[in-house]
């Protein structure tokens, strides 16, 4: 409530810092941020995925995103950094997006327990070489926000023009062959035969 930092309590009351974090988040359920060092963002994102906003970032991380034991962090090409801006404003992140190399930019987000929460959803470390399936926490109805959002990380889409207009076509790469099925699946059912034209 002073705005004091989990590392500043923890020397004022002499308990580590993740003890402190823990405390904070067990017993003051109001209390979303907690200041991890000089950064803050929201840590209430995806406790539940309720909105399309969290369906789509999650399958966006899901894609892009990779995981220690400690951070979550997102790198992309410097042409594509707005959306690194796009995401850090969704987590109310005070964490910037920085360099990681000439042509890379990346947000980190660094709380062990934020980390413990996604692996519920599979944002596992080495996620690429597991089973990695739809979760099944995510409503039905916000599942094409959850594709929508892998398709950004992990796909793409492309037009040709026609005489009679444009054709576009999208598609998915990736090592996640479990969820590429799903994904299959759920378009096969989503579109009705009116809707493809």
């Amino acid at each position: 409530e002073k705005g004091l930092t989990c590392p500043e309590i923890s020397k004022e009351i002499g308990l580590t810092s993740s003890c402190v974090r823990g405390i904070i988040s067990r017993r003051n359920k109001g209390i979303n941020k907690c200041k991890l060092g000089k950064y803050i963002f929201d840590n209430s994102k995806f406790d539940q995925i309720s909105t399309e906003e969290e369906a789509y970032w999650l399958g966006f991380m899901l894609g892009d995103g990779s995981v220690t034991k400690n951070w979550v962090r997102i790198e992309l090409a410097d042409k594509d950094k707005e959306h690194l801006f796009k995401f850090q404003k969704f987590m109310n992140a005070t964490n910037p997006v920085g360099k990681c190399h000439e042509t890379l930019s990346y947000i980190s987000l660094n709380s062990i327990d934020f980390v413990k929460k996604l692996t519920k959803y599979g944002m596992v470390k080495n996620k690429t070489y597991k089973k990695l399936i739809t979760p099944k926490q995510i409503p039905d109805n916000l599942l094409r926000h959850f594709y929508r959002g892998f398709l950004d990380a992990d796909g793409w889409i492309t037009y040709q023009k026609h005489k009679y207009g444009l054709t576009y076509t999208f598609g998915f790469s990736s090592y996640m062959k479990y969820i590429l099925k799903e994904i299959k699946e759920f378009k096969n059912g989503y579109f009705d035969e009116e809707d493809l034209y």
